[in-house]
């Protein structure tokens, strides 16, 4: 890549790390990288969380035993405790273990499932009413209806793989670099975005090769 073309992948990541923004720029070889690292970004904050659930989750059940020890009154187990007595508190109890991405104070909190509606056959595109509406004002009823219906079947066939979250950033990327649109075309298969997989097959090795030996 071009250090300008670095320059916007580093960029790119940061913001998807960070505030959850997905890379809607034309250059292929900007977004077949994003793909892949995002989807890495995706992996690796997933493990993160789920050690720290675990850790959680052993703490918690350490201060259960230790509380049942502390107020054992015989043989039985923990005794008979009086229903009105106060109930102990353990320090670390009281702090909760999150990931780093769940506790960046700078994300805007996502809208809730509530204000969204499902779109498609299968449900995967949500949107508020009023992304609905600047989207058919942008694109109009026919395009917003196509992208959604491929968006929704390229999601439903990897069970969203590609980690799409912000759909009308995705149904306006889809709308500009003309995805399925060949497929339609040529009444050929439809076919899911590159790297949505999570792997780079041979079509995006081959791309990236393209661009290192331009350089």
């Amino acid at each position: 890549m071009t250090d300008e073309q670095f320059g916007i992948l580093i960029r790119a990541v940061m913001a998807y790390r960070f505030r959850g923004e997905v890379y809607s720029g034309d250059d292929i070889a900007i977004d077949i990288a994003f793909q892949f690292i995002s989807n890495q970004v995706d992996r690796s904050e997933s493990a993160k969380a789920a050690k720290a659930k675990a850790a959680n989750s052993r703490w918690e059940k350490q201060s259960d035993a230790d509380g049942c020890k502390a107020m054992q009154s015989n043989a039985d187990g923990c005794g008979e405790v009086q229903s009105d007595a106060p109930i102990q508190s353990y320090p670390f109890q009281s702090i909760p273990i999150h990931s780093d991405k769940e506790s960046k104070a700078d994300k805007p909190p996502a809208p809730t499932e509530k204000s969204r509606k499902s779109y498609g056959e299968f449900g995967w595109v949500k949107l508020t009413d009023d992304e609905y509406n600047r989207l058919l004002n942008d694109l109009g009823e026919a395009e917003v209806k196509r992208c959604i219906e491929y968006l929704d079947v390229s999601a439903q066939s990897t069970g969203n793989k590609n980690k799409w979250r912000d759909w009308n950033l995705v149904i306006r990327k889809c709308n500009k670099q003309g995805w399925g649109l060949y497929q339609q075309r040529f009444g050929k298969k439809t076919d899911i975005p590159k790297g949505s997989s999570g792997e780079l097959g041979s079509a995006e090795l081959e791309a990236i090769q393209r661009v290192l030996r331009d350089d």
